[in-house]
């Protein structure tokens, strides 16, 4: 789930590209690669590089950033206006 917000993508999508049934743009494999902490030669299956630390300050901002967004959504217009009152007064005070 938190790979597919992070592509901007389906969880469906993810599960296609899991199973093999279907493979990511090529535009999106560099991303895809740096997400999941891995050279673009073994997302095809290869050795490739050796393997790197996904970066997981920048993939926990983005999670959080998705789910506050997500919950953000899902408040009624009064409540976003209070939300954003309420992070514009913390912004103030640092």
């Amino acid at each position: 789930m938190e790979l597919a917000e992070q592509l901007g993508l389906t969880q469906v999508a993810i599960a296609n590209y899991e199973r093999g049934s279907r493979k990511p743009d090529v535009e999106l494999v560099p991303k895809l690669a740096q997400l999941l902490g891995a050279s673009i030669e073994e997302l095809y299956g290869g050795e490739g590089r050796k393997r790197v630390e996904a970066p997981t300050r920048r993939l926990h901002r983005n999670t959080l950033e998705a789910k506050v967004q997500g919950l953000f959504g899902r408040l009624r217009p009064d409540g976003q206006k209070m939300i954003l009152r309420q992070i514009k007064g913390l912004i103030g005070q640092h």
